[in-house]
């Protein structure tokens, strides 16, 4: 083998690696997830009705993520709070690439009926995003209707049940 063929073997098996460490999936390896029918109701959905209170001077949230585009809940994904952006704070960050904790982003997961409750946020304004396979991320949006972004505005001591929001997924 010459040291040409050696060195495309290797590239070519380090790219490999590489692809394989990008393809991790939210969900792990050993859950298996249930039969979900091919079309749910938003009237089947499960509504958090119980919020937990927030520390002082914080806000908290609790809603229910449901996909217009497939009909379906959106149970067990990443989503994280994004702070709003720009002089009014009321844009969107000019790229979606994950939580970073250093932007002031908070991250979860939903849970198995595709809640979400996140508590002692700082009061601020907020967009949603929610991880959409394969690789990308899609912002929850006004209404199954509305396709705008949602932007959530907190207030201090704000203890609120958003209800269902949507989000065109995947």
């Amino acid at each position: 083998m010459t040291s040409r063929s050696a060195w495309l073997l290797a590239s070519l098996f380090i790219v490999a690696i590489l692809i394989a460490a990008c393809g991790s999936h939210v969900v792990a390896p050993s859950t298996v997830l249930p039969n979900i029918a091919t079309r749910v109701t938003e009237a089947s959905l499960v509504i958090a009705k119980t919020i937990p209170p927030p520390d002082s001077g914080m806000a908290s949230l609790c809603a229910t993520l449901y996909s217009p585009t497939t009909y379906l809940p959106i149970p067990r994904t990443l989503f994280y709070l994004t702070p709003a952006r720009g002089p009014a704070r009321n844009s969107l960050p000019p790229a979606l690439t994950g939580p970073d904790p250093g932007r002031g982003d908070i991250k979860g997961y939903t849970n198995d009926l595709s809640q979400l409750c996140v508590v002692d946020v700082l009061p601020g304004s907020y967009f949603l995003a929610v991880s959409a396979p394969p690789y990308s991320w899609s912002i929850a949006v006004v209404s199954k209707t509305d396709m705008s972004p949602l932007l959530l505005e907190l207030e201090p001591n704000q203890q609120t049940s958003m209800g269902i929001l949507y989000v065109p997924w995947p």
